[in-house]
């Protein structure tokens, strides 16, 4: 009788060259004891990494003396990843910390101690003093010292850090690189005074920040609106803050993408909706197609074209009509389908009917909508296309335990995304029921 696989990978004799092999195991509970393994080659360990992140941190030989040294066999690209699918142990973080690759020592300095930030504070790499600055761990002392670092990487990363204290943000407002300018400009709460100043500042990096930074006082950003920039003029026409006075005077504006980008992410008077819908350029129709105001007429007319171009931005409008929506579902093209199969406005009974499309692509996008009744959704999870039970992670109704089903999938790719997805659920927010 052959030997269980995971007794195996359990067991301390098991040889390296047999770790190798159980590490191709489709059984998660085999691959996570390879990679708990001691004995497991550093090859195989790279290969089992990001699949069983929280296995491998807990492996015995990286907290002995020689840890560090297995760690820095390690390949970069697996290494700069593996926090995205597990929590890093100090021990874990040291080593890296010491590691001779400069892009390694940057991911210790996103979760070092305040003790080993002094350290990483003092790296020759700005991009290591760059990720220290970004880290909220980091002490007063160390963000002004890095705030005066020769590059302006590294000040930069202070500038636009919500960690900062306001003296130290303002200081850097008139720092003599535009790169760190920008990024007070773009993420810092801003006193009128220093919104007046960076009006007037000769980078468009600048005043393109500025112009998107939703903490700017709108009632002062005017004269952005007719900046010489085309990209400081959207950047205004992107505003969700943006009263009709600037809306109107962008609507007229010389440069299609500044009238695009003004018609799609505002609601429109119905006059301004007319002009659009009216102007001879094709993309205007097309951006339309998808704005919730759009006239009803206008949308049937969209639906129905023989152009595919045209009907696909229609099948994602939001306030799409009844009507419209089954007569796009019946749509030849897949695109078309797929768009309404994730349409929020698609009644489940029909979203459920797109789950059963012979197009993989059309059941992937049904997957991703948190209205497909849970027996459906069920039934994608054991969906015979990798990109469909792949496409179940993105659905916000997806629960936990479904997650932990799909991180035994048989697809590495679907296991990554269900680990990954598992991560930051338990970082941010509870996962919601799946929908009755």
């Amino acid at each position: 009788m052959s030997p269980d696989p995971f007794e195996e990978a359990c067991a301390a004799t098991t040889s390296p060259e047999r770790l190798e092999v159980l590490a191709t195991s489709e059984r998660r509970d085999v691959r996570s004891a390879v990679a708990r393994h001691p004995s497991t080659p550093p090859k195989t360990l790279a290969d089992l990494a990001l699949d069983c992140a929280d296995a491998i941190v807990e492996n015995s030989a990286f907290t002995g003396a020689n840890g560090g040294a297995l760690v820095a066999v390690l390949p970069t690209r697996v290494l700069s990843r593996l926090p995205e699918y597990v929590d890093l142990p100090a021990s874990w973080v040291g080593h890296l910390a010491q590691d001779a690759r400069e892009e390694v020592r940057e991911v210790a300095a996103q979760f070092a101690s305040p003790e080993l930030l002094e350290t990483l504070a003092r790296d020759p790499s700005g991009g290591v003093r760059a990720a220290v600055a970004a880290n909220a761990a980091t002490s007063g002392a160390f963000r002004a010292l890095l705030a005066a670092d020769p590059s302006p990487d590294v000040r930069a990363m202070v500038a636009g850090s919500r960690h900062s204290p306001p003296e130290l943000v303002d200081a850097l407002s008139r720092d003599g690189d535009a790169s760190v300018r920008a990024r007070v400009a773009g993420g810092q709460p801003l006193t009128s005074a220093q919104t007046v100043r960076f009006l007037a500042d000769p980078s468009e990096q600048v005043r393109r920040n500025l112009a998107c930074n939703p903490q700017a006082d709108i009632t002062l950003l005017a004269p952005l609106a007719r900046d010489p920039s085309v990209e400081v003029r959207r950047g205004i026409a992107r505003r969700a803050d943006l009263p009709e006075v600037l809306l109107r005077e962008l609507a007229d504006d010389p440069v299609l993408s500044v009238r695009l980008d003004a018609a799609r992410f505002h609601t429109l008077p119905p006059d301004l909706m007319q002009r659009f819908i009216q102007d001879p350029e094709e993309g205007f129709r097309m951006s339309l197609a998808e704005h919730p105001d759009a006239p009803p007429a206008f949308l049937s007319e969209m639906a129905r074209s023989r152009e595919l171009p045209l009907r696909w931005p229609v099948a994602r409008n939001p306030a799409l009509p009844l009507e419209l929506i089954e007569l796009l579902a019946r749509d030849p093209k897949i695109e078309v389908r797929a768009m309404i199969a994730r349409n929020p406005a698609t009644p489940a009974e029909l979203v459920a009917q797109l789950a059963d499309d012979p197009e993989s692509f059309v059941r992937g996008a049904a997957a991703r909508n948190p209205k497909l009744p849970a027996p459906v959704f069920e039934r994608l999870l054991r969906d015979d296309a990798d990109d469909v039970r792949a496409s179940t992670v993105a659905n916000p109704a997806i629960t936990r335990e479904q997650l932990m089903t799909l991180r035994d999938d048989r697809s590495r790719g679907v296991r990554l995304l269900a680990a990954m997805e598992l991560r930051r659920s338990s970082t941010s927010h509870e996962l919601l029921p799946v929908a009755p």
